[in-house]
């Protein structure tokens, strides 16, 4: 199961993604983890699709 949650910042995305994470057994994808590095280092485009 795959589930998108959009939203303005700090409009509770996360929290959401946490409590459905928890109810449902599932994993939990922030897209900042996949655009940034440590830092907020921008990631570059080749190595965007490496993020598992």
């Amino acid at each position: 199961m795959k589930i998108a949650i959009i939203g303005f910042s700090g409009s509770g995305k996360s929290t959401l993604a946490k409590y459905l994470a928890k109810v449902y057994g599932l994993s939990v994808l922030h897209l900042d983890a996949v655009h940034w590095l440590p830092n907020w280092q921008e990631r570059p485009l080749h190595d965007k699709q490496c993020v598992p």
